[in-house]
């Protein structure tokens, strides 16, 4: 599984038959800008993200809000 945070510390997770690297949403915070109803993208601004942890295996293990963790083949952080 290959995973990546971008420059603005924003999680995305190669998903689907076609291997996109896609944004992943917080499924429970959400904001409201007047009537426009939106999701929060899911990264490191939630002090419940943990940081990419690289495992001795080779592989990255990052901790989540629900407290669940992922390990990813591939990982990269663009943050600077």
């Amino acid at each position: 599984m290959k995973g990546m945070l971008n420059k603005t510390g924003y999680l995305y997770i190669e998903r689907g038959p076609k291997e996109e690297m896609k944004r992943q949403y917080c499924p429970y915070a959400h904001h409201q800008l007047g009537e426009i109803k939106g999701q929060m993208a899911c990264g490191d601004w939630c002090p419940l993200f943990g940081e990419p942890n690289k495992q001795n295996n080779g592989k990255t293990k990052i901790s989540f809000c629900d407290m669940s963790f992922r390990l990813f083949d591939e990982f990269e952080d663009q943050r600077g």
